[in-house]
């Protein structure tokens, strides 16, 4: 245990569980959802305790190590919605009465984004002309 990535997941008010994050983020999800009782299709992610979205979702072949400080405290969040603008809501029912946290969560969430965060690069068509040559062949090619 020297060399991985412990974080602690909030289980409840009383409880939290260790996981060593220094795996793929899809088995780390997959530990934590095992742990909470979920279904394997539960999309889940993890925030700090002061709401900022892990998005982990978007990383499931990378190695969790790179998301997280050591012992870091996370809580687990459901995704609701499309991949690319979910909402979030803490998974346990004690996170839900929180509101600092819930208001963290939306800001980040599909009901405080008016914009995508996602940039969209816009790309110039540029039309060519046809070519006289083009044409030439073109006509030389019907077949009888």
């Amino acid at each position: 245990w020297q060399h991985s990535m412990l974080i602690r997941v909030l289980l409840d008010n009383e409880e939290e569980a260790l996981f060593n994050a220094d795996c793929l983020v899809g088995g780390l999800l997959q530990a934590v959802r095992q742990r909470l009782g979920l279904k394997p299709d539960d999309a889940i992610d993890m925030c700090t305790t002061n709401g900022q979205v892990k998005k982990l979702y978007l990383h499931l072949r990378e190695n969790g190590a790179q998301f997280f400080t050591f012992k870091e405290l996370c809580i687990v969040i459901r995704l609701e919605g499309p991949d690319s603008n979910p909402s979030y809501t803490p998974v346990l029912p004690e996170y839900c009465k929180n509101e600092t946290l819930l208001s963290a969560l939306n800001q980040q969430g599909r009901s405080g984004r008016k914009k995508s965060s996602i940039p969209v690069i816009k790309q110039k068509v540029v039309e060519r002309p046809p070519s006289t040559k083009s044409r030439a062949s073109g006509a030389k090619s019907k077949k009888r």
